[in-house]
Parts: structure tokens; C-alpha cells; sequence
């Protein structure tokens, strides 16, 4: 049976997703240009971890240690200028 669950964050903006999986918490992602990702996740300690994934250097600039490098200093300032926000989600 599918379950609807919904995410609200503090300014009342509200994320959806239906499944059959079994969620309790989402991680809402804001970047400076106001992308936003969202992720469901079944515990509060999974919704930081999967909010962390945003911010990730991709497997590509591990190989070559300039890019790696620039990568990281490029992930870290779009994680620090962006607001993470962990909320429980309804059913």
C-alpha cells in the first residue's frame, strides 16, 4: 500500500512523495540560486547523511589532485552557502 508523505519546512513550503517505503524525516537542500533537493529518508540520522551527498565530490576529480583539489574548495563554499534543513515528514 502506497503512502502519501508530506515534508514542511518553517516557512511553509511543502514536499511530497508517494511510496510504499516507510519515511519519518526529509533533508531539504537550498542552494544560493535557489535549486532545491529534497530527500526522504526512514530516520533523522539518514536525512543529515543524505543532505551531506549534495555537497560530495564526484568520484571524476578524485583521479587528478588540481581538480580534486578545486573541487573541494567549490563544495565546500556551495555547502556553506546554502541552508540544509531537516524536518519530520506526515503521513
Amino acid at each position: 500500500m502506497k503512502t502519501t508523505y508530506t515534508a514542511t519546512t518553517a516557512d511553509g513550503r511543502t514536499f511530497t512523495r508517494t511510496t510504499a517505503r516507510t519515511y519519518t524525516h526529509a533533508a531539504i537542500v537550498t542552494t544560493p540560486t535557489g535549486a532545491e533537493f529534497v530527500s526522504f529518508a526512514s530516520s533523522e540520522e539518514l536525512a543529515h547523511k543524505s543532505a551531506g551527498t549534495y555537497f560530495s565530490v564526484p568520484n571524476a576529480y578524485r583521479n587528478d589532485p588540481r581538480l580534486h583539489a578545486l573541487e573541494v574548495e567549490r563544495m565546500e563554499a556551495l555547502r556553506d552557502a546554502s541552508s540544509v534543513e531537516i524536518v519530520e515528514v506526515t503521513a
